[in-house]
């Protein structure tokens, strides 16, 4: 997630912590719904459908969907909403 967060893939807010004052990134409700609009993995959208997870991965290799990696980078399976929930080809 941090990597995403660096990247500026996803929103996070920087916070001081009070005993060391180091600034870290934290996820408030608000950044967490603003990365479920965009993205998703196969776990989050078996829920969304109310579907198993595993169903829901081999229909997204079946359409050949890519998981999110710009520039090459990898994210593990993360998609973007707009290409899993887009019309089928």
């Amino acid at each position: 997630m941090r990597r995403l967060v660096i990247n500026g893939h996803t929103p996070a807010t920087k916070m001081k912590t009070p005993r060391t004052n180091a600034e870290l990134f934290s996820s408030t409700s608000e950044n967490i719904d603003a990365f479920h609009r965009k993205s998703l993995t196969p776990r989050t959208l078996a829920k969304d459908l109310g579907r198993s997870w595993k169903g829901v991965s081999a229909e997204v290799r079946a359409r050949a969907i890519e998981p999110f990696s710009p520039d090459g980078a990898d994210f593990g399976n993360l998609y973007l909403r707009e290409k899993v929930l887009s019309p089928k080809s």
